[in-house]
C-alpha cells in the first residue's frame, strides 16, 4: 500500500494539468494566493476540491472584486460563486463560476468537481482523498476598446 501510494503521487507529480485562470476567494487573496491550504469552506470548489470532504454543512459563497480600484488603468473586476453541498458518505461533489472583466478582455470559467474519501487514518488525525475536475472556460474580446500603436507596427486597417 506504501509503494502504490508513492507510485501514484509520481505520476500525479508529473502532471502539469492547470488552467489560466485560477478561480480566487476574498480569503486566499487576503493571504496572498495560498489557496490550496485553505480547503475548510466552499472556496475549495476551485483550488483543493478532495478536501471538501471535511465539510460538515452545505456552503455557497459570491464574491465581488474590483482590482486597482480607483486608478485609471480601465476596469478590471471579477465575480465568482461556489457551492458545496454536505458530503454524500465518501462522497462529494461542487461546482464554481467565475467571470473576469477587464475592458477589452472577458473570461468565464465553470468548474464542476466530485471527489471520494478512500482512506481515514487512526484516530481520526486525517484522511486521504482523490477529486477529479472539470473545467469548460468561455473567452471574449471587445475590440471596440482596443487602441493601435501605429509606431510599432499596428495597423487597425
Amino acid at each position: 500500500m506504501f509503494r502504490l501510494f508513492f507510485i501514484i503521487s509520481g505520476i500525479f507529480a508529473l502532471l502539469f494539468a492547470q488552467s489560466g485562470m485560477q478561480m480566487e476567494s476574498i480569503r486566499s487573496m487576503g493571504m496572498g494566493g495560498a489557496s490550496v491550504a485553505v480547503a475548510d469552506d466552499a472556496y475549495g470548489a476551485a483550488t483543493n476540491p478532495a478536501g471538501l470532504i471535511q465539510l460538515n454543512r452545505t456552503q455557497f459563497s459570491a464574491a465581488y472584486t474590483k482590482f486597482f480600484a480607483g486608478l485609471d488603468v480601465g476596469s478590471i473586476s471579477e465575480g465568482s460563486f461556489f457551492i458545496a453541498p454536505r458530503p454524500f458518505g465518501k462522497n462529494t461533489f461542487s461546482l464554481a463560476g467565475s467571470y473576469l472583466f477587464q475592458d477589452i478582455f472577458s473570461q468565464m470559467k465553470l468548474s464542476i468537481s466530485a471527489g471520494r474519501r478512500f482512506i481515514r487514518f487512526k484516530n481520526n488525525i486525517g484522511f486521504f482523498s482523490i477529486a477529479v475536475s472539470g473545467d469548460l472556460y468561455r473567452v471574449g474580446y471587445n475590440l471596440d476598446n482596443a487602441t493601435y500603436d501605429e509606431e510599432h507596427g499596428d495597423n487597425p486597417s
